[in-house]
């Protein structure tokens, strides 16, 4: 089994008096494993801390994790590198009788800084108001959208009665959200509209980095793989000790902030934080999810095998509607303008509001219904197990055109630049022009193996997989494959690719892999 991943906290303390300082690292009851080493002031060579702390089912072993060190008065530079991703940490003055504290914010020194004095600070509502709002610029131009979305909500709070204040947070959380998209697109639960597209080049030759293997869990083995990516962070699964009684996780990952929505196979949906692995909430449902759950107006939307679209309040879990259909549902939802969209084994597709859960349309269609729908401008496109694929009009559900593939269609698509394109089972991609229905080549792309996970669309190319683990390259131009690659485990994928930072992810089914891709030549390469 893989050890659990490292995360490095870094702090900038300050001590007032020449001594003598004890540190201890507290543990905590939920903690399977613990292994700690911490520095001062960059001396690795002597770790400051150095050891476990691990829990069994017989009892509780523990190593070192306390240690001293003599400071001199000033500042020091305190680095702990744990697998824990919440800091316990106490420290005390030796000589002192006062009690061990928490290292936390107010020990910290920060450069530049300067003591503050009361009434050093200027404090009337536009020039406070102005202060955040340029703070909030600031991250934007950083890339740190999460931090600049959360310090706009609490400003909002602070200035009720500014208009102009509050209009400038507004657009500046707006905009927050925007610049995350754009940077990370393929969070996939926050792309209301599944579209899956970049309008970035990425062309072949490709050359594959060194797979990095997922961990393998004895219990309940997930059978459905995914991963997202957030602000800096590559996202998979669900820490195995969430639950008491650890099942399957089922859904995709949807992400946002620092919170990720999954459901697993006993009918739960979690919440749980990235940055300590806590759960936040759960919601049990009457069947599993085997979509992607998706974040609309801060609503989290998903189907189950009970056949219902369960509609949940993010802050809480609480439900707050649901919607009955007739049969399993098993693609992800969408939404767009207000309505949320999804497809099931009756062979309706279902138009229902995201506020009220009522229906405002549904239409019946040729097959069966387990790929998940893409919303464009007032376009819907969604196909059928029949093997036909429909433009569907997102206001009334009447039938635009239809493209017949002749193969069954299990999987979502991706759209963009005027094209529309996804896999069947029978191992073809298909390219169309979105407004007509029409194949932009002469015939469909065989790409060698049934297509399960939906492809996405980058630039002129379409990224996808197989289940039986072949990797493809299709340009959406002429239908013409380009780009060909296998799996190194020759497992297949469930799940979109993704497409950050200039670089391709695949995310393998059962013993997992993740598979990167850049540009150059290499193995893979046409």
């Amino acid at each position: 089994t893989p050890p659990p991943p490292f995360h490095l906290f870094r702090a900038q303390i300050t001590v007032a008096n020449d001594d003598t300082y004890n540190f201890d690292f507290l543990p905590i009851n939920n903690d399977r494993e613990l292994v700690v080493v911490g520095a001062l002031d960059g001396n690795w060579n002597t770790p400051l801390i150095s050891g476990c702390f691990a829990m069994f089912n017989w009892g509780v072993i523990v190593g070192d994790r306390r240690g001293k060190a003599h400071l001199t008065a000033g500042r020091h530079v305190l680095e702990i590198c744990t697998t824990r991703p919440a800091l316990q940490l106490q420290w005390r003055r030796e000589s002192s009788a006062a009690p061990a504290a928490f290292l936390n914010g107010s020990d910290a020194d920060f450069d530049g800084a300067l003591p503050l004095t009361p009434g050093a600070v200027e404090t009337e509502g536009d020039r406070l108001g102005a202060a955040y709002v340029a703070t909030i610029r600031a991250w934007l131009e950083q890339g740190s959208y999460a931090k600049a979305r959360r310090l706009a909500r609490l400003a909002q709070k602070m200035f009720p009665g500014d208009k102009q204040v509050l209009g400038d947070l507004g657009k500046l959380y707006e905009l927050a959200e925007e610049k995350a998209y754009a940077d990370n697109w393929l969070t996939e639960g926050r792309n209301a509209a599944r579209t899956g597209a970049s309008d970035a080049t990425f062309l072949p030759p490709l050359k594959m980095q060194k797979p990095q293997p997922l961990p393998s869990y004895l219990h309940d083995n997930p059978h459905i793989s995914s991963a997202a990516w957030v602000e800096g962070r590559l996202v998979y699964g669900l820490p195995f000790d969430v639950q008491k009684d650890p099942w399957a996780v089922t859904s995709g990952n949807c992400v946002f902030d620092d919170t990720v929505y999954v459901g697993t196979k006993n009918g739960v949906m979690h919440a749980v934080s990235l940055s300590t692995g806590m759960e936040k909430w759960n919601s049990p449902g009457e069947g599993c999810c085997r979509g992607t759950p998706l974040l609309y107006r801060n609503m989290l939307f998903f189907g189950a095998l009970d056949g219902r679209l369960y509609a949940l309040d993010v802050p809480s879990g609480r439900m707050l509607w649901n919607f009955p259909s007739q049969d399993w549902v098993e693609g992800s939802p969408c939404a767009g303008d207000g309505r949320v969209y999804f497809g099931s084994r009756d062979k309706h597709v279902y138009a229902v509001d995201a506020a009220l859960g009522v229906e405002r349309w549904q239409a019946e269609l040729d097959g069966e219904i387990l790929a998940t729908p893409c919303l464009v401008g007032t376009n819907l496109y969604v196909g059928t197990r029949a093997g036909s694929f429909y433009a569907l009009n997102a206001e009334t559900g009447h039938t635009g055109w239809i493209y017949t593939a002749g193969a069954p269609i299990e999987t979502g698509a991706c759209a963009g630049q005027g094209r529309v394109c996804f896999g069947d089972l029978a191992g073809n991609v298909h390219c169309l022009d979105a407004a007509t229905g029409k194949r932009t080549g002469a015939e469909a792309a065989q790409v060698g193996g049934p297509v399960r996970a939906a492809p996405i669309l980058v630039g002129a190319m379409v990224y996808g997989g197989t289940s039986d683990g072949k990797l493809f390259g299709v340009n959406a131009a002429d239908n013409r494959m380009t780009w060909h690659a296998e799996t190194p485990s020759k497992m297949g994928l469930c799940r979109q690719p993704l497409f950050v930072n200039d670089k391709l992810i695949f995310v393998t089914v059962g013993g997992g892999q993740v598979l990167t891709f850049e540009h150059g030549t290499g193995e893979g390469a046409p």
